[in-house]
């Protein structure tokens, strides 16, 4: 298999990770502008903080949307990420804006939340109409642990999550914050849940679902957002950042898929008012319950009554506490961060098993450098490897690499009867089935790189499509020499943002689909879905490469462009049944 990849050592980094890993539960790190389609994108240094593994703390947006006044939530919202920023974190302040989920706020992003009085309240449920009618919305707790989850960031602050409501066990009143908390390993940083709730029953929903809840501090007991001390206990407790960040790290390992729960009790200091705002708070519940107010409106209602009952002390109160929130936030992502907790978006998957010998793979390749070297010995550095290549059931060869060395490579596997899979740059379609027959005399197939073309396809007619599988010798392959040309994945010049691993990942997703023995057209789209993902990509191989974005049902579920197939001699032909 002939082409142009001049980055086998990156991509072959990600190959052992689309062939083994079962999924990604934690979504990966996605250092991209664009995610899903166009409806995530990322902001510029959210991006490059997840594709460098350094850390990163999500925030939720009702609180700008519809937890404070105007222009209290717009001062609120920057002075959070600043105090974020001075820890060395990366805030990701997450909102929708006109129909696009965005991780990473900027400043007029902030403004027009801040200041649009008639903006959505966008839960889990809600994520789908809002991105539909092209809406915009603050994120809860629940749909800001979504986003996180697929973008690859494990922590998320927030004030406080939603809870059981009273009389719960009735009407069923309950926030999706806690079924989201059961299903997702997000970890939140929060101040408890509000004491408008039914505490006691919350902390039993939280424990049914598998949620690991520990106050941060000395104590065990339960913070209820502005007081302290909620009359209920935490499970556990953990005394500072290190021990929080461990037992985040020990969950994922041991493959929780649910959440743990930091509940931070509100600074001591704002402590004292804790009472009266609490008093505020029964007298706004009852008016609530007068006024027939209900689900999602009740919050905000309770919050602006509350705050008109003690003449500003709640907001005083609520703003101290985020702040702080924030604060043991940012001590816990940099805890993990020095835990080298770098693999989080793989950390709860089973280990791999070791490579079978039926699935050795060996890749050559040089390197992208800014200068030119010769060894002066020729072959030298790829024959130290022949016991690798000896046992190798793959042998793949960039074709930037020395004439020499080709030739060596593949007398050794032709000696040992190695497949041998090369690659050679060429972009002319019309000469590619003619340059590929004296190669096909020893090599099973060659494929051809045509960039915005998509990849063209050399080999032998085997039942109208050409074998990917590896054999013995291709002499043993039967029939005609014949090309099939698959067209690439449309994309807008705009999006590219890099072309150097394009070709790496198309390689990756071929080989993936070969070495899983899936169809020829299954492992040449596989390829193409890969690099389309790597061209979008700020890094030269894009994170978001892994068995949940490339794999065979992906390439089922896209439509695509029909393959053309044209045999030796005869007029090109469209393929519908590939």
């Amino acid at each position: 298999m002939w082409s142009a990849f001049p980055h086998w050592g990156m991509m072959f980094k990600h190959i052992s990770v689309l062939l083994h890993a079962p999924r990604v539960t934690l979504g990966v790190a996605i250092p991209r502008k664009h995610l899903h389609d166009g409806l995530v994108k990322l902001h510029p240094k959210v991006s490059e903080a997840i594709a460098k593994k350094e850390a990163v703390l999500a925030l939720e947006s009702t609180i700008i949307t519809h937890g404070m006044p105007y222009p209290h939530n717009l001062n609120t919202a920057k002075e959070v990420e600043q105090i974020v920023k001075e820890h060395g974190v990366v805030p990701a302040t997450v909102g929708i804006v006109k129909g696009k989920i965005h991780v990473g706020l900027s400043d007029s992003d902030l403004q027009y939340l801040a200041e649009n009085k008639k903006m959505l309240k966008a839960s889990r449920r809600d994520l789908p109409y809002i991105l539909t009618k092209g809406l915009s919305a603050g994120t809860t707790v629940s749909a800001t642990m979504m986003i996180a989850h697929k973008v690859g960031i494990p922590l998320l602050v927030t004030g406080g999550i939603g809870g059981v409501h009273h009389d719960g066990q009735n009407t069923l009143d309950i926030s999706t914050d806690l079924t989201e908390l059961g299903r997702n390993p997000v970890t939140v940083i929060s101040a408890g849940v509000k004491s408008i709730l039914d505490i006691g029953r919350t902390l039993e929903y939280l424990e049914t679902h598998g949620v690991c809840v520990a106050t941060f501090g000395k104590s065990r007991d339960f913070p209820a957002f502005f007081l302290p001390k909620s009359g209920f206990q935490s499970a556990y407790n953990v005394t500072d950042e290190e021990e929080a960040a461990q037992l985040i790290v020990n969950a994922h390992k041991f493959g929780q898929d649910s959440s743990v729960l930091i509940a931070v009790p509100i600074p001591e200091e704002q402590a004292a008012s804790g009472l009266v705002i609490d008093d505020a708070i029964q007298q706004a519940v009852q008016e609530a319950r007068n006024k027939g107010i209900r689900g999602k409106d009740v919050t905000p209602f309770i919050l602006d009554r509350v705050y008109e009952l003690t003449k500003g002390i709640s907001l005083t109160a609520n703003i101290a506490l985020i702040k702080n929130n924030a604060k043991v936030g940012s001590r816990i992502a940099c805890a993990l961060t020095r835990q080298s907790y770098h693999k989080y978006s793989t950390l709860s998957q089973p280990p791999r098993e070791k490579l079978g010998a039926h699935e050795k793979l060996v890749v050559i390749g040089g390197c992208n450098v800014d200068f030119i070297a010769k060894a002066k010995q020729g072959n030298l550095m790829v024959s130290k490897f022949k016991v690798q290549l000896q046992s190798a059931s793959l042998v793949c060869l960039d074709g930037n690499i020395p004439t020499s060395t080709i030739n060596y490579v593949c007398s050794f596997a032709e000696e040992h009867g190695i497949p041998e899979l090369p690659s050679v740059m060429d972009d002319v379609i019309g000469v590619a089935l003619d340059m590929s027959r004296p190669l096909l005399k020893h090599l099973q197939c060659v494929i051809v790189t045509l960039g915005q073309h998509g990849v063209l396809l050399c080999g032998k007619s085997e039942e109208g499509t050409i074998s990917l599988q590896p054999k013995k010798s291709p002499k043993d392959v039967p029939g005609t020499s014949c090309a099939i040309h698959y067209p690439a994945i449309a994309i807008e010049a705009e999006e590219i943002l890099n072309v150097s691993g394009a070709g790496d990942s198309l390689a990756a997703g071929i080989i993936a689909g070969i070495l899983t023995g899936q169809e020829t057209h299954t492992c040449i789209r596989m390829g193409l879905l890969a690099a389309r993902y790597s061209l979008g990509s700020q890094e030269a191989i894009s994170t978001l490469i892994n068995t949940d974005s490339v794999n065979p049902q992906k390439v089922i579920d896209r439509v695509w462009q029909q393959p053309t197939y044209q045999n030796e001699n005869k007029p090109p032909t469209t393929k519908s049944e590939l």
